[in-house]
């Protein structure tokens, strides 16, 4: 053994770990030691390039074979090369680690009170990247034809949280891009003290970039290695244990567990494992618990399910955090519960989104995770489930049609009651999809009043549709407060305290229902005294919306006739309030005009039904004499050109009568005044005494509504006053 010892020092290596450190017995290397220096400028006239190296301080090394230690300083040398053009780099400059080489510090042989430092070579590994079709692989892309070159590893660290005390560990890393997406990849490295032995142990890659880690995850004091392997939304994570194996020079290895073989053959436990290997890990969980609960006080549970059910633990956490944190979209926020196995939960936002018209057909198409493929496993272990044949129905409806859902349907197994409660929520999703055909299709038909706005401040608007909250050359700013819309079902009216908005995007909902996203212009109208319409064209560029009042920001040109130095648009004795109306709001009606004279020929018996009343009311009024007589005759004289138009204003098929006064040429700034009496002669509307202080604009069928409205201007604005038939009047 000497002999061999002084001849061939590799030939007696298995001596090298029972012989004590300070012995500076090379059995690795017939090289002396050397410095760093040296060392590297070898490596370097190789044509290859050492990298800076890793400082290991304080290794554990064997004194003897009694169990005691000693402690000696190493490094450890990445020897680089440059990348081939044909090795996947994607950096011109690229470097990649083709041999890691572990020395030990010495002293010098020949000079051994040198205060030079020296090394010792005592292990050494070639270094291959993983083949790049493994890589792109982890991508779960079943189209991947990558190639079985390997891919270069840049970088090398070592492992120091929580890393296990069997020896030294170390990841080396690199990275790839495939279609738009990073991938990290790279390999394990260990090197065990006691023989001195450096040692590849496995490859990974993380296509969310994610690099390993050491963590506990089964219990024990033994940390487990994690892969985060993870792809969208689902949590994919493998974890390796350290192993014994018998192999002299590194007797471990790392063993992924696996939920592959079942650690108990009961049919709980593999419909559990069925649940998970579907991405159902907190169902999969709570089986696996109420498994072990079962089975533990008779000593059925073993070693190898609890590991399995500490990697379901662990990937199920993953999955309620994710379903716990607060998403504003409703959809990612469904999707979140659904990939954890929160059925009820998730149809309950589901439903409360169907109530706003959100369809969430996105969520029920998505490819993000495989639902169906959940919802038909879930089913397998709980059939019976009617949240999950809820969600089975409605994935099957988004993907191949109601009536599909329904024969589905037809063919689970379920209560009379419950089976008319998932039919009413198809229903419920047919609505709502034509719904948001309706508001995909929806023009705006607004009505409000206009304010022009001398400057506005932006945070305090939501812009719409991608709006820009600026001005062109020659635009002033209007303020519209809305008095009422269409959302393409029915008219609402201020206050609009009735608006469920949703959460998430709350005014690009609003944007849409009042119809802006096709049709974003009103016109801005003011009438003159002597009847003369003035209209400018606006856009609306964003919506403020706040305790039921609805504020719209346009911007256009000012009014000709209107100086917004001297008067706000808040109305003026000069000219009326400001009216705002989309080109589709309103149906404005003109009736021919007559005067009480030709109604009289035409219709002499409602004319003397009518005169007495107008005489009573223009006494109430103050337009005549309180108390002063005269007769029918007279009365029609002096009311003969007063201007009457007929129109059904009560929706009873019979025409009423508008009677417009001319404005009082003693008063200045006198208006036209409006009376509305029925065709028996009663009196409904007076702007002499009941009215007063209003003044009707004009008449309006309002599009879609069903009924024509009075558009009628007060001390605040305008509002569309309509027949009440209880109340017996005109209100808004």
């Amino acid at each position: 053994m000497s002999l061999e010892l002084m001849m061939n020092p590799e030939g007696v290596k298995w001596l090298e770990p029972l012989v004590p450190a300070w012995s500076q017995v090379p059995f690795a290397n017939r090289q002396a030691p050397q410095s760093l220096e040296v060392i590297q400028a070898q490596i370097s006239a190789q044509g290859l390039i050492p990298a800076r190296p890793l400082v290991l301080d304080k290794l554990p090394s064997p004194q003897s074979n009694e169990g005691l230690w000693s402690y000696e300083t190493g490094i450890l040398l990445p020897v680089m090369a440059r990348c081939s053009q044909t090795s996947g780099a994607e950096a011109e400059d690229c470097q990649k680690i083709v041999q890691l080489q572990l020395y030990l510090q010495v002293r010098s042989p020949d000079h051994p009170d040198d205060a030079q430092v020296y090394y010792q070579k005592i292990s050494e590994l070639n270094i291959n990247g993983p083949a790049e079709s493994y890589v792109i692989s982890q991508l779960n892309d079943s189209y991947i034809n990558g190639s079985s070159q390997p891919l270069p590893l840049t970088q090398l660290e070592r492992f120091y949280s929580k890393a296990p005390n069997t020896g030294i560990w170390f990841q080396l890393s690199g990275q790839k891009t495939y279609k738009g997406e990073k991938i990290t990849f790279g390999k394990i490295v260990h090197y065990n003290y006691e023989t001195r032995y450096l040692s590849e142990m496995m490859q990974w890659a993380s296509p969310n970039n994610q690099p390993p880690g050491w963590q506990e995850v089964t219990g024990g004091g033994h940390p487990e290695l994690i892969i985060d392997r993870t792809t969208g939304i689902e949590p994919n994570l493998s974890i390796y244990q350290i192993q014994p194996v018998k192999f002299v020079v590194n007797p471990i290895e790392l063993e992924e567990i696996t939920l592959n073989t079942p650690g108990i053959k009961t049919q709980g436990y593999r419909d559990a494992l069925w649940l998970a290997s579907t991405g159902l890990w907190s169902p999969a969980w709570e089986m696996m618990a109420y498994q072990k609960q079962s089975l533990e006080s008779l000593g059925n549970w073993t070693a190898a399910a609890q590991a399995q059910m500490d990697v379901v633990r662990f990937h199920a956490q993953v999955s309620q955090a994710q379903a716990n944190a607060r998403w504003r979209n409703p959809s990612q926020q469904v999707l979140m519960a659904l990939v954890d196995g929160r059925w009820t939960q998730a149809l309950e936002i589901y439903e409360s989104q169907l109530a706003l018209g959100n369809t969430m057909n996105d969520l029920l198409n998505t490819d993000q995770v495989d639902l169906w493929e959940r919802v038909e496993m879930a089913l397998r272990v709980n059939p019976k489930n009617i949240d999950l044949q809820a969600w089975g129905a409605l994935i099957i409806a988004a993907q191949d049609g109601e009536w599909q859902a329904k024969d589905w349907l037809n063919q689970q197994s379920a209560k009379e009651e419950d089976r008319a409660r998932l039919l009413d929520l198809l229903e419920k999703r047919s609505q709502a999809i034509e719904r948001n055909q309706k508001i995909k299709n929806h023009r705006s038909r607004i009505v409000g009043n206009g304010l022009i706005l001398a400057e506005i401040n932006p945070e305090q608007w939501q812009p719409g549709n991608g709006a820009s909250i600026s001005l062109a050359p020659g635009e002033i700013w209007y303020q519209i407060q809305v008095i009422g819309f269409h959302d393409s079902v029915l008219w609402h009216e201020f206050p609009f305290n009735d608006l469920q908005l949703p959460r998430y995007k709350s005014s690009d909902f609003l944007w849409k229902h009042l119809g802006l996203h096709n049709d974003p212009n009103l016109q801005i109208i003011v009438w003159m005294p002597n009847g003369e319409q003035q209209t400018v064209t606006t856009t609306v560029k964003a919506i403020q919306f706040q305790n039921g009042v609805l504020n719209l920001l346009a911007a256009g040109k000012a009014i000709p006739s209107a100086d917004p130095t001297t008067i706000a648009l808040t109305g003026s004795a000069e000219m009326s309030k400001p009216l705002a109306v989309s080109n589709s709001a309103l149906e404005w009606r003109s009736p021919r005009n007559l005067t009480l004279k030709q109604l009289n020929q035409q219709n002499p018996q409602w004319v003397s039904a009518i005169l007495p009343v107008l005489w009573y009311e223009l006494q109430l009024g103050g337009e005549v004499l309180p108390g002063l007589q005269t007769s029918p005759e007279m009365m029609l004289t002096q009311m003969s050109d007063w201007l009457v138009q007929l129109i059904d204003l009560t929706g009873n098929d019979k025409p009423e009568a508008v009677l417009t006064l001319k404005p009082d040429p003693t008063r200045q700034y006198s208006r036209p005044r409006t009376l509305i009496l029925e065709d028996t002669g009663v009196l409904i509307y007076s702007e002499l005494t009941s009215a007063k202080g209003q003044s009707v604009t004009g008449i309006a069928e309002v599009k879609d509504g069903g009924f024509t409205a009075l558009v009628v201007e007060g001390s605040k604005g305008y509002t569309l006053q309509r027949w009440s038939s209880d109340r017996r009047r005109f209100e808004f």
